[in-house]
């Protein structure tokens, strides 16, 4: 029985050490796979990144936003001149609030107002408008009634040829002085030819009384012949300057009518171009008030007025007009936590609040710029937007004059192996 017993212990004893003694296959293959584990997480901790991001607001806007336009009196649209999606240029009239005036009429005194303020030919350009006696301007009626006396006025001066009369009149009279004074001229020659033969004759007998041939009586005699010929030459001499003297008189009198006339034409010029800007300024304050004009090219909206007799209360936005080719800009209000780790192209990702990411994806951006001083306790940071409005599940965001949303911005996009020996560097250096 003892026997038995030392033999279950002895059989014990080495099942123990059976037990207590792993095969050392077992070692190296659990060996083999602990180091392809290990192996594993460093591959893993180096190939996967954990990036830190800044989440911060963005708006995505248009250098050229659109314009709305607002009623600035009440009233009834009488007339639309443009439907709802047109594109019209600048300075289109889109729609007119009731008012006394007859647009037609307003839009052509306006033109003509505007080539009487701007031309230099002022005859030529009044020949090619034609002026109606009757025309419905509303307030500015009197005005209209200055400006069409004052082009009467200026066609009177023009057409009636009274100071052209008088020059012709005058010319006239000069011309006629002028031929007097060639036959003054032509006279005076003669006379000075003839003055020199009786000077001759004088001399000649001046000799003969000397040498006693005839008496002093007979010399004076002739001397008379000699005395009247001198002074027919200075009567001559003295009609000739007279008639220098009238031509210069004309020439004054020429001078003074052209004068006169443009003293005339320059006051007649200067009123009427001052009642055309008072009408051009009176129809502006007009359409300021009651047209509803494009101050932009671009594409024209109706919101709240779809059809003419619709009633408009001022101050409300009735139109809207966006501009065709749009320039986008990307900025990001920044908060000042963590701003300094931002840096100019570090990549960031846009999620739109309009279009929810996890259906159309986000958008691609790098970051352009940052500005250097703080406004509101916010950066200002510019992005550029890398494959323009596709998203990053290929779909392609609508255009909007200003889209917003959050912007994730990785400030510093490291791997786990990477921040491990970081964190365990920094406690090093903290020491």
């Amino acid at each position: 029985m003892a026997e038995e017993i030392r033999f279950l212990d002895r059989n014990s004893e080495e099942v123990q050490d059976i037990i207590g003694k792993a095969p050392s296959w077992i070692i190296y293959q659990g060996n083999i796979f602990i180091a392809i584990l290990i192996f594993a997480l460093f591959v893993g901790a180096w190939f996967i990144k954990y990036p830190d991001i800044i989440t911060a607001p963005v708006t995505i806007s248009s250098f050229d936003p659109p314009v709305k336009l607002v009623a600035q009196t009440s009233g009834k649209i009488v007339q639309f001149y443009v439907n709802d999606g047109d594109r019209i240029e600048s300075n289109n009239i889109i729609a007119v609030i009731d008012n006394p005036a007859n647009t037609r009429d307003m839009l052509y005194l306006k033109k003509v107002a505007e080539a009487i303020d701007t031309t230099l030919n002022l005859n030529k350009t009044i020949q090619e408008f034609q002026l109606p006696t009757s025309i419905q301007v509303g307030e500015i009626q009197p005005d209209y009634a200055a400006l069409f006396e004052a082009i009467n006025k200026y066609h009177f001066l023009i057409n009636n040829n009274f100071y052209q009369n008088k020059l012709n009149d005058i010319n006239s009279q000069k011309n006629d002085n002028n031929k007097i004074k060639q036959n003054i001229e032509q006279s005076q020659e003669i006379l000075s030819d003839q003055l020199k033969i009786e000077y001759w004759k004088d001399s000649v007998n001046k000799s003969l009384l000397k040498d006693r041939v005839i008496s002093l009586s007979e010399y004076n005699e002739f001397k008379k012949g000699y005395l009247n010929q001198h002074m027919k030459s200075s009567d001559n001499s003295t009609n000739l300057i007279q008639n220098s003297q009238q031509n210069k008189e004309y020439k004054k009198t020429i001078s003074d009518i052209k004068q006169q006339y443009n003293i005339a034409e320059n006051d007649l010029t200067l009123s009427l171009k001052t009642e055309a800007k008072k009408i051009i300024g009176l129809i502006g304050n007009w359409e300021k008030q009651f047209v509803l004009k494009s101050p932009i090219a671009g594409k024209v909206i109706f919101f709240k007025v779809r059809k003419a007799n619709q009633y408009v209360i001022s101050g409300t936005p009735i139109f809207m007009i966006v501009p065709f080719a749009q320039v986008y800009e990307t900025r990001v209000q920044l908060p000042l936590n963590k701003a300094g780790k931002v840096k100019p192209g570090q990549h960031v990702l846009i999620k739109l609040r309009e279009y929810p990411f996890d259906e159309f994806g986000m958008l691609n951006a790098i970051v352009i710029n940052i500005t250097n001083v703080a406004l509101d306790s916010t950066y200002s940071v510019e992005l550029k937007l890398e494959n323009g409005f596709k998203t990053t599940r290929n779909r392609i965001i609508e255009l909007r004059p200003e889209i917003t949303g959050t912007a994730d911005i990785i400030i510093n996009d490291k791997n786990i192996l990477e921040r491990i020996f970081d964190g365990l560097y920094g406690k090093i250096n903290d020491r």
